[in-house]
């Protein structure tokens, strides 16, 4: 299995933006083989793109429309695979979900965050949901778990625990963290070792953005050690096999 990790620039609240970057890109990888290019999370109308009020939030949240639709096409017109964080809306709830879309435009599978941490507090918790199932999945003989950022973080739950007791052959963990430089330092050292605690091989996947900043960045963990990675500040693509 190949994946493509996605670092890639996202806007906030510009859909139009943010699926040209997943369309470009899956141009520039078309019949490569690759099974999924794997985006951050939230990309598709960034992480910022929920207010918290449900009468705005129902406008910039997906059904599986017209817009998810257009993926699976992209997809498939492209031959590769595509995974992609978005916020969903599901009849009268909304959640932060990330997307499976094979490479015939298939939908595999959709995950949704199983941890809190990515909306405010004030956020209704009877309209912004979390799932209650850990991802996982098998694709092609393998199997792959998927968390969104704090999934595998927030102690409050058993999400780190749940996964690290499963045969998996990837973690698949994609982000939105915007730490500076300095800070990124220490931050890489320790999502290296948090990631052995749930997996031998883990795959990191943040996005860019400017406002506010975030440098990005792909990382390939094996056993807690960083395999390599996409520098910051930079679009790319690292290709990593399974």
């Amino acid at each position: 299995m190949k994946l493509g990790l996605v670092a890639k620039k996202f806007r906030n609240n510009d859909i139009n933006f943010n699926i040209h970057q997943i369309v470009t890109t899956a141009e520039i990888y078309q019949n490569k083989d690759i099974d999924f290019l794997c985006f951050g999370e939230a990309f598709l109308q960034g992480f910022d793109g929920f207010t918290w009020n449900s009468e705005n939030d129902e406008k910039r949240a997906l059904t599986k429309n017209a817009v998810i639709n257009k993926l699976k096409l992209v997809a498939k017109n492209n031959h590769v695979g595509l995974a992609i964080g978005y916020l969903e809306k599901d009849k009268t709830l909304y959640y932060s979900s990330y997307l499976f879309i094979d490479n015939n435009g298939n939908e595999i599978y959709n995950y949704r965050r199983y941890t809190r941490g990515w909306k405010e507090h004030y956020a209704d918790a009877r309209i912004y949901q979390e799932g209650n199932e850990i991802g996982l999945f098998k694709y092609k003989n393998k199997i792959i778990a998927v968390g969104l950022c704090g999934d595998f973080w927030d102690n409050d739950y058993d999400y780190v625990k749940r996964i690290s007791m499963i045969k998996k052959d990837v973690v698949i963990w994609p982000v939105y963290v915007d730490y500076s430089l300095i800070d990124w330092k220490n931050e890489l050292t320790a999502y290296a070792k948090q990631s052995s605690l749930f997996g031998d091989r883990v795959v990191l996947i943040n996005s860019l953005c400017e406002n506010p900043i975030s440098h990005g960045g792909c990382f390939d963990f094996y056993q807690g050690k960083l395999l390599k990675k996409i520098a910051f500040d930079k679009e790319a693509v690292l290709l990593v096999k399974i």
